[in-house]
């Protein structure tokens, strides 16, 4: 019985382990993801400014007709 119980301890403990592993990993990734997304982020901005300067968005964000327009015309294009 001794023997049973060590044997369950060790496969619980590998079950923990490997949980504890895939957590760190997850956080490790969720880390990288937020670092790149953060380097991205000027250059995201830029293309706002672009897209407000040009009219296809307004100051809120919000695509205006024009830029509708465009989606469409780019999708068609695409596509056909």
């Amino acid at each position: 019985m001794y023997l049973t119980l060590a044997m369950l301890f060790n496969f619980q403990y590998g079950l923990f382990h490997e949980e504890y592993l895939v957590r760190q990993k997850i956080e490790e990734l969720k880390k990288m993801i937020s670092d790149q997304n953060l380097e991205l982020l000027p250059d995201y901005e830029q293309r706002i400014e672009v897209l407000k300067e040009l009219g296809f968005i307004d100051e809120h964000g919000n695509v205006e007709l024009k830029g509708r327009v465009a989606c469409e015309v780019i999708a068609h294009c695409n596509f056909h």
